[in-house]
């Protein structure tokens, strides 16, 4: 087994039934352990929003939640008190994060980084509970595995759908009993697209300081004396609008905001006609 697990490097990609065979475990349960090979399989999965791990920030330590779905976890209950013991015991530690079905990323050994700590998370029947952190160290020293940026994107939005549905006092309770303070960290692989700058400039320079949308002139100047306005893609670039001058507009902070959130039909319609009006 340890000859296997040596070819795994941080970053590889397999599937559950490699994982499986590989560290002879079950093929269920985000905490898996193989006394065989005195290991445990430690699984963050973000195909579903079940529990809030994370990286702190830094990216050098995680944040696991323990194990049990339903009401208050407890500390000493199966896996938990084998993660919990695991600096004093031979099992060592593996830990591999989910982005897509069936897709297990390598993020290399951890070991438990210091004492769990209690903070409050939904549980599997969406009630809140009190549930336990491991904070976990990378143990080689190789550094956390970017991931794409459009999953992290799908879950911060899966997360803001899910705390609308608290009370204030519900929300200021969770907050007060989350020990870190600091924001969550990841290393993301982004896509950049490249903008024509002379079709940036062009379109400021004839919108002359006044938006597009509303018509009102750049609240503010940058400090080059300019109005400060930004151009926008009206079929944005990443649903496969072109970059060119019929599908630019130059728009204020608060109606670029504006246009990305509400994606209003009339107003998309509005901008369309001014640029084909500007079109070279």
């Amino acid at each position: 087994m340890e000859d296997l697990i040596i070819e795994l490097k941080p970053g590889d990609k397999i599937t559950n039934k490699e994982l499986c065979k590989i560290f002879s475990v079950s093929g269920s349960s985000g905490m898996r352990r193989s006394v065989k090979n005195n290991c445990l399989v430690l699984i963050a999965y973000y195909t579903h929003e079940k529990y809030n791990d994370r990286w702190k920030i830094g990216g050098k330590e995680f944040f696991y939640t323990g194990m049990g779905s339903i009401g208050d976890q407890k500390l000493n209950y199966k896996q938990n008190k084998v993660l919990y013991e695991s600096n004093t015991s031979k099992n060592k530690l593996f830990l591999f994060e989910v982005f897509k079905q069936n897709e297990y990323t390598y993020q290399g050994r951890v070991i438990l980084g210091g004492e769990p700590f209690i903070e409050e998370q939904e549980d599997k029947n969406q009630h809140l509970r009190k549930v336990y952190i491991f904070p976990l160290k990378l143990k080689d020293s190789g550094s956390q595995v970017p991931t794409e940026l459009s999953y992290m994107d799908n879950l911060q939005e899966s997360q803001k759908k899910k705390c609308k549905k608290y009370s204030i006092e519900e929300l200021r309770n969770i907050i007060k009993n989350s020990k870190n303070k600091l924001p969550a960290e990841r290393r993301v692989i982004s896509t950049h697209y490249e903008r024509n700058q002379y079709i940036v400039e062009c379109t400021k320079k004839l919108a002359k300081g006044f938006c597009d949308l509303c018509n009102k002139q750049a609240p503010f100047k940058n400090k080059k004396k300019e109005h400060y306005l930004e151009v926008h893609h009206i079929n944005w670039l990443s649903k496969g609008g072109e970059d060119s001058m019929r599908n630019v507009a130059a728009l204020c902070p608060n109606c670029h905001k504006k246009m990305h959130i509400l994606k209003n039909n009339a107003e998309i319609e509005k901008l369309k006609i001014i640029a084909d009006k500007r079109h070279i």
